[in-house]
């Protein structure tokens, strides 16, 4: 039942009835409280919209508050509130900065420092370093702390706890159909588990028996018999009518928390006690902004200027010792240094970088070059970085967006071979499925076909099978009589192939000395490496000559290695706007155009239509009133009967209702409606009280006998072919 409290949690009355309730609450997610009521004299005058609901021993403020007038003269009130942690979003919380040092109770205080909330329990302990590098709400500040600790967070009225597992540790089965009923099914692909896979969350109503009951966090195992599948979730949200404690909907997920990120944290190993370190924050002002925290240092860069300032440590006062401004005005750029400036040797600008890079306007704000390449491949060789390359390269006027993975050699031995008797040692069709194709990528890449025995695998091929990742089998023969013969083979070492760098002149670069800072074509003892790479063109831009005019057009995917085969091209000429793709099997080319006439699709094969034929291929959309007999899987029936409203049904007075009665009954006078049998499933009756008497509904509904409009009032409810719900 809800309380009703002023803004200073004194309590003013109860809400005994609501015409809608909910109340949901997620693991480090929404808290938050929705009802509808009949707003009589008695709580017109409780209510307000400053006023603050108690629930479950906890509080939740008002956030929208709608008071309705109805046809009736009567009134209903809307509210939605929010659990009083909200209030740490109050723009008064705001911090432009946070970086604090020390165990999580600590860093937790320093959150809710000057507040009224205060710190609970704890349940992490190892020292750590948190910091926020922008202007963040309090809120936001403690809910990204709790997901970089990898914690959930607990709320009680004012105070905060952050625990390493809300619920039950201990799993309890819930079995499909049994325990609880599966209302959908979300995959969600953008986000993976610890393992790489999509994470996967269920909506369910549960069927209680007895010494059921969930809580949030709950570690759950969600049985699906008839699929034989297991899955290991966890309550990760519970949404519930606080009136109705039947009506109650849980999301069971294989939960991970995914707020953490290297923008909140600072490795604590690099901080030490009363050390100096930067905050950071990107504001309108100044755009981006690093200030020490002593306050004696800041930097910022903006899109017309960049400063380094010494402070006095009140962080207002700043002096410029190092800075660059433009005045678009004067179209005039200032570089000032403020202080000693002191260089080795200053010759070296004329001498290497002036062949290279040239100050068109005799100032070094306009740089023109011939060439870009942004490929990290020197500076990976350095880390040993083996990892996917991504890169663009500029020449002339070609823009290359480029990918490239290491080109590596692989080495095995054969050490021993031996037999299978598979006709006493049968092995499942997963078996051999897994087994690897004998073909030149190497004996390390998976068959991704289906088998069903060691012979079709062998004639197939598949002739390799890891024992570990330092061995695998080799199968060399299959007889009639089950056996199988094979060698074993030991993986040798995994070797990256590498060269020496050479400017696009062809010439051998080295390094001038091992600090690895500047390169010479001079030979030196310190040649410049590179690691091989298998390179593809993902994306290009470009102009081709059509004879007339220089056409801008784009190249999309790497394709298949033939011609344009598997490639997508975007471009613009005179006479309209195209899209070609060009067949991976045999370099056919389809052709959207759009000119002003209209879109032209003449550039795709001719299809010609009959009723009722299959086009193979080609997901076909049927308009029609029943089902289509020659729809194939996939394709799309519009049912053009109309099933997007209900029909209406008056009533004057009492009636057994029949399940070919109107959807839809409006009521009026005191009287009673009895139900049909719910045998069958899926029935929709839905009963208005449009009058000013008490309509009584005769049956069985959640289980309980008979329920009673009153004016104003309504109700949906659906046959679960043994009963009746709403």
């Amino acid at each position: 039942m809800i309380k009703i409290l002023d803004s200073s949690l004194v309590r003013l009355g109860v809400i005994r009835h609501a015409i809608t309730s909910s109340r949901l609450e997620e693991i480090n997610g929404e808290n938050v409280l929705d009802f509808t009521a009949v707003l009589d004299e008695k709580l017109s005058s409780l209510i307000t919209q400053d006023s603050v609901f108690e629930l479950d021993d906890d509080y939740f403020d008002t956030a929208v508050f709608k008071t309705i007038a109805n046809e009736d003269n009567t009134y209903t009130v809307e509210v939605e509130a929010d659990h009083v942690s909200y209030r740490l979003n109050d723009a008064d919380y705001n911090v432009e900065y946070f970086t604090e040092t020390g165990t999580p109770t600590y860093i937790l205080g320093k959150i809710l420092e000057g507040t009224p909330f205060t710190v609970g329990s704890v349940e992490f302990t190892d020292a750590t370093t948190y910091s926020a590098q922008e202007a963040k709400s309090r809120r936001q500040l403690l809910m990204e702390f709790v997901a970089y600790l990898g914690g959930e967070l607990s709320v009680n009225k004012f105070e905060v706890s952050i625990v390493t597992h809300l619920g039950s540790t201990t799993a309890q089965p819930v079995i499909k159909d049994r325990n609880v009923k599966i209302v959908y099914k979300n995959v969600n692909k953008r986000t993976l588990d610890d393992e790489g896979n999509p994470t996967v969350s269920y909506g369910c109503t549960p069927i209680y028996l007895p010494g059921d009951s969930y809580s949030l966090g709950d570690e759950i195992i969600l049985i699906q018999k008839k699929l034989g599948i297991q899955e290991s979730l966890r309550v990760v949200s519970i949404n519930h009518d606080i009136y109705d404690p039947l009506n109650v909907t849980f999301e069971f997920s294989n939960y991970i928390n995914g707020l953490a990120s290297s923008l909140y944290e600072i490795a604590t190993s690099a901080v030490s006690k009363d050390a100096l370190y930067n905050g950071i924050r990107i504001g309108p002002e100044y755009g981006f902004e690093a200030v020490r925290n002593d306050k004696k240092a800041r930097a910022y860069f903006r899109s017309d200027a960049m400063k380094f300032q010494s402070g006095d440590g009140s962080g207002t006062t700043w002096k410029d010792r190092l800075y660059y401004e433009y005045d678009s005005d004067l179209d005039e750029t200032t570089l000032v240094y403020d202080g000693k400036f002191t260089a080795a040797v200053i010759t070296v600008l004329q001498a290497l970088i002036t062949p290279n890079l040239y100050a068109e306007k005799a100032t070094i704000a306009e740089l023109t070059v011939d060439s870009l390449d942004t490929n990290p491949k020197v500076q990976n060789y350095l880390r040993g970085d083996t990892s996917t390359i991504n890169y663009c390269q500029i020449v002339g006027q070609i823009i290359q967006f480029i990918s490239g993975t290491i080109i590596s050699t692989y080495g095995a031995t054969r050490t021993s071979s031996g037999t299978w008797d598979m006709a006493s040692n049968p092995q499942t069709a997963d078996y051999y499925s897994s087994l690897s194709v004998d073909d030149s990528s190497g004996a390390y890449s998976l068959y991704n076909g289906v088998t069903s025995d060691a012979y079709s695998a062998y004639q197939a091929g598949r002739v390799y099978r890891a024992i570990d990742a330092s061995s695998y089998y080799k199968i060399t023969g299959v007889d009639n009589l089950g056996f199988v013969y094979y060698d074993v083979y030991t993986i040798g070492a995994v070797s990256v192939n590498y060269e020496q760098l050479k400017n696009r002149k062809g010439q051998l670069m080295y390094w001038t000395d091992d600090t690895h800072v500047a390169a010479t074509t001079d030979e030196t003892a310190y040649p410049v490496y590179v690691y091989l790479y298998n390179e593809l063109i993902k994306l290009e831009l470009t102009f081709e000559y059509d004879g007339v005019n220089y056409i801008p057009k784009i190249t999309l995917g790497a394709g298949t290695g033939t011609g344009d085969n598997g490639k997508a091209k975007i471009y613009k000429d005179t006479t309209g706007f195209y899209i070609d793709y060009f067949s991976t099997v045999d370099g056919t080319k389809y052709t959207i155009k759009i000119t002003d006439d209209g879109i032209d699709f003449s550039g795709f094969p001719t299809i010609s239509y009959a009723e009722n034929v299959i086009i193979e291929g080609i997901c076909q959309v049927w308009v029609q009133t029943d089902t289509p007999t020659a729809a194939k899987a996939n394709d799309l029936w519009v049912d053009t009967d109309d099933y997007s409203r209900y029909d209406v049904e008056a009533l004057l007075g009492a009636q057994t209702l029949a399940t070919s009665d109107d959807e839809v009954i409006t009521a009026s006078g005191t009287f009673t409606i009895t139900l049909h049998s719910a045998s069958v499933a899926g029935i929709i009756k839905k009963i208005y009280n449009i009058g000013t008497g008490i309509i009584t509904i005769a049956g069985t509904i959640n289980g309980i006998s008979n329920m009673y409009l009153f004016p104003g009032e309504s109700v949906s409810l659906v046959t679960d072919g043994s009963g009746w719900r709403h």
